[in-house]
């Protein structure tokens, strides 16, 4: 029996043909994939019936059991989970590293079957940056992160990417950017290094530094810098954009907010009412301040039991601290894309591009507007071909467990679908090839 995957070796949003030959005629093979992601080792396990050929063609055979019930070429990949069975190993130095996958074909025989067909075993790299491309380490005095330059000799678009609750960098989805001929700034504005360790009291003005540094320093083509952000970097990209629009040429908000909220999760003693944002050191007005329509704690396990979502619902209720802590998206006026799910659990992602958009087109906003809103799809957008299935899951910040929403596989449809979309649109924003700034 023989094993292949075509390519081998090639960038994660790559899909992959596996291939069996050689097994029995109509006997039942179970394909598993081990890949360990960061010190974890991750596995999932697929069973497909062989054709009269002895032939298994992942791409287009559905398994008959399994993590995953569908013809997908990369089921394998992203409907992996935690092995329960295995220890954790030592987690990679960069996270942007090559994902290592090994797959394994096994033949399913009868108890007395004496000769069993052989097992047969496959390699699959999945890499995060093209060949020539540099990461560096950001050597700044007060700024942190991680630059990637691609290969060549620009100028290229820049993309400055913010993550969300969880802190430090969106480094892999940076990378990935970057393959596509982005220079991309990684930027960490909390839980990184020696940032603070929560998010409560972000100063705009270090976000704000980063911006003219990548203006500055990084000589971007065209001199137009994009800002990407998921979910509270989500809600930031929409505050940058809207407050420091001369620095900001275009957005990408993956599971955005449309308002400016308190710490939530990543309050740390302060609380999930702190403030987030400061500018010259005094708060911005945000949703959970003395919110009128919410009484319970959310983000510290109260009832209702779908309470990450309900609060959000609740809290718009209060209609004058609504009004007074959303972000006037409508004062930028260059390229915007939303992604989002509409089953988001841990926020209303949905609502919230609508809303987004909405405030846009009634001011009159002439540059594009796109939004990619996946049906049962949650609160994770994940990188192409990655593991899509950490839905329940403790939260890194507080400890406090919360549901993403969406099912594992519309979530990996919305990261394949999306991956392509968004940098198809950063390139129109960014190399002068649809509307800027008006």
């Amino acid at each position: 029996m023989k094993l292949s995957v075509f390519p081998e070796d090639d960038l994660v949003d790559v899909p992959r043909r596996i291939l069996v030959e050689g097994a029995p005629a109509r006997s039942r093979v179970t394909l598993t994939a081990r890949t360990v992601r960061h010190g974890i080792p991750w596995l999932a396990r697929a069973t497909f019936l062989a054709d009269g050929e002895g032939v298994i063609d992942v791409s287009t055979d559905a398994p008959v059991f399994g993590d995953y019930g569908r013809v997908d070429a990369m089921g394998l990949f992203w409907s992996q989970r935690r092995d329960p069975g295995a220890a954790q190993t030592s987690a990679p130095a960069i996270r942007s590293a090559p994902l290592i996958t090994t797959v394994d074909a096994e033949v399913e025989i009868d108890i007395d079957d004496r000769n069993p067909a052989p097992a047969a075993s496959a390699t699959v790299t999945q890499r995060f940056v093209t060949d020539g491309t540099t990461r560096h380490e950001l050597d700044h005095d007060v700024l942190r992160g991680v630059l990637f330059t691609p290969p060549g000799d620009g100028p290229f678009p820049a993309v400055v990417i913010l993550a969300g609750s969880g802190g430090g960098t969106m480094e892999e989805a940076g990378a990935l950017i970057s393959s596509r001929g982005f220079q991309v700034l990684a930027l960490a504005y909390f839980g990184y290094a020696d940032l603070p360790v929560n998010i409560t009291g972000t100063p705009l003005e270090y976000l704000e530094l980063g911006l003219k540094w990548v203006h500055a320093e990084l000589n971007p083509l065209n001199g137009k810098v994009a800002v990407h952000g998921s979910s509270r970097g989500g809600e930031l990209v929409f505050l940058l954009a809207s407050r420091y629009p001369h620095l900001v040429d275009a957005v990408v908000a993956v599971a955005p907010g449309a308002m400016i909220h308190g710490a939530q999760t990543g309050g740390g003693s302060a609380g999930w009412t702190a403030p987030t944002w400061t500018v010259n050191g005094q708060p911005l007005e945000h949703l959970w301040h003395d919110n009128r329509a919410v009484t319970y704690q959310p983000w510290t396990g109260d009832v209702p039991p779908d309470r990450h979502t309900s609060v959000y619902r609740d809290g718009l209720r209060d209609g004058r601290l609504a009004a007074a802590s959303r972000i006037p998206i409508e004062k930028f006026h260059g390229p915007v894309l939303c992604v989002s799910g509409m089953d988001d659990r841990a926020w209303p992602a949905s609502l919230y591009s609508r809303m987004v958009m909405a405030s846009l087109e009634d001011a009159g906003h002439r540059a594009e507007r796109l939004h990619l809103d996946y049906p049962d799809a949650g609160h994770t957008c994940p990188v192409p071909n990655t593991p899509s299935t950490d839905i329940e899951r403790i939260h890194p910040k507080n400890g406090v467990p919360f549901n993403v929403g969406g099912t594992p596989a519309a979530a990996a449809f919305a990261g394949a679908d999306s991956f392509p979309q968004v940098s198809a649109f950063l390139s129109r924003a960014l190399r002068g090839e649809c509307n800027g700034r008006n």
